[in-house]
């Protein structure tokens, strides 16, 4: 049973209907609707069963990613006061060091 299971997931993967890779490059783009920080990313693709490896591969350094997702999401809160901006970045696991790093619009 097991050995059939093994043989249908890697006719799966040839036919890229399994590809983690692939999974990691949707779940970027399904979040840019709700801009999070990388680490926050990460946590998420492993408890959906991503290796840690593939996801450090895929992923990198996020820095600059991070401090773009952060801008992003400072734009859709024009007009809103600082405070609450910052608030909004630090809930969706920006660090500080990101959130000075951004242009605070109001």
């Amino acid at each position: 049973m097991g050995q059939e299971i093994d043989n249908v997931v890697d006719k799966l993967r040839a036919m890229k209907f399994v590809d983690d890779e692939e999974f990691i490059n949707f779940w970027l783009r399904r979040r840019q609707a709700r801009p999070r920080a990388s680490w926050v990313i990460k946590l998420e693709l492993k408890k959906l069963g991503v290796a840690s490896e593939l996801i450090n591969r895929v992923l990198g350094n996020q820095k600059q990613a991070d401090r773009q997702r952060a801008t992003q999401l400072t734009e859709k809160l024009r007009g809103k006061d600082r405070e609450k901006v910052i608030a909004a970045l630090a809930r969706r696991g920006f660090d500080w060091d990101t959130i000075k790093g951004v242009k605070l619009v109001s």
